[in-house]
């Protein structure tokens, strides 16, 4: 039965991508969803809400506010944090990176290796240079990469189920 839900889902979303706008971020939450429910964090982790965090100015927040109020990740709460520079920066359990504040993907990797943070990229290449998981347009539509190396060394696990419908770099 879950593995119909999946197919079902797969099926609903790839069709939700015809048209997408590079842009639209509306088709970013069905995977921000995903990243949520096929990722694991450690155990270890004590923080009583997940914090989702976006730098800089990025239409991505608005569309990441309405998941917030819809759901939980992981029985926790999802809190919003917009960053506005890289100093006001803080750990978050996934940061988004939009294309252009992507020249500070060196700088948050190292500020941020030793904690279990996914960085989430939108330009070619960064899947390459770092970041867990970079969104690509593949023939108009939203599509992912994913540095497995990348989400090891933060101590996440992926499951196989999210690896299969992503690229891997």
């Amino acid at each position: 039965m879950k593995l119909l839900k999946n197919i079902l889902f797969i099926g609903l979303f790839s069709l939700l991508f015809f048209s997408a706008n590079a842009q639209d971020y509306r088709f970013h939450n069905i995977y921000f969803k995903l990243f949520i429910n096929y990722i694991e964090w450690p155990q270890n982790d004590v923080q009583n809400q997940f914090v989702i965090g976006v730098l800089g100015d990025s239409q991505v927040i608005h569309p990441l506010e309405r998941l917030s109020k819809k759901m939980k990740a992981k029985g926790k709460q999802i809190v919003i944090k917009r960053f506005a520079t890289i100093q006001d920066l803080s750990y978050c359990h996934m940061l988004f990176l939009p294309k252009n504040e992507s020249e500070w993907l060196e700088v948050i990797r190292k500020r941020f290796s030793d904690t279990s943070m996914l960085v989430i990229t939108e330009k070619a290449g960064l899947a390459h240079q770092g970041s867990g998981i970079n969104f690509i347009k593949v023939n108009g539509q939203w599509r992912f990469e994913v540095n497995t190396e990348s989400i090891h060394n933060s101590s996440l696990r992926i499951s196989d189920y999210l690896l299969k419908i992503a690229s891997k770099v």
